[in-house]
């Protein structure tokens, strides 16, 4: 029988798979946390890449849920790790990155 303590298998796996469950809602928060930081490192010159990033909360690959930030911009890869060779301003572009240092500051 099982003691209160120790979720039985249903449990365990509604506690990793359910959106709305525990697990769900905190993923959510840092979702929604990452975005706000990515938006602060984002360069701004038309703010169409800091209006661009979103998160999503999904389920993983690997199982479990699992938290998505980024662009869907077909450009901010270039951004973030800048293009190392000639690019339609004329020459190199050097990184700016805005994901890679949100990471470092997201506090799950």
């Amino acid at each position: 029988m099982p003691s209160g303590f120790i979720p039985d298998q249903v449990g365990i796996e509604e506690l990793f798979n359910d959106p709305a469950g525990p697990i769900g809602l905190e993923l959510e928060k840092i979702g929604a946390e990452g975005v706000t930081i990515a938006q602060r490192f984002a360069p701004v010159v038309t703010g169409a890449l800091q209006a661009s990033i979103r998160y999503t909360v999904e389920e993983d690959p690997l199982g479990g849920l699992a938290t998505y930030i980024g662009s869907d911009l077909d450009y901010a890869i270039y951004i973030e790790y800048g293009t190392g060779h000639g690019s339609w301003v004329g020459g190199p572009t050097e990184a700016d990155a805005f994901l890679r240092p949100m990471l470092q500051v997201v506090q799950p």
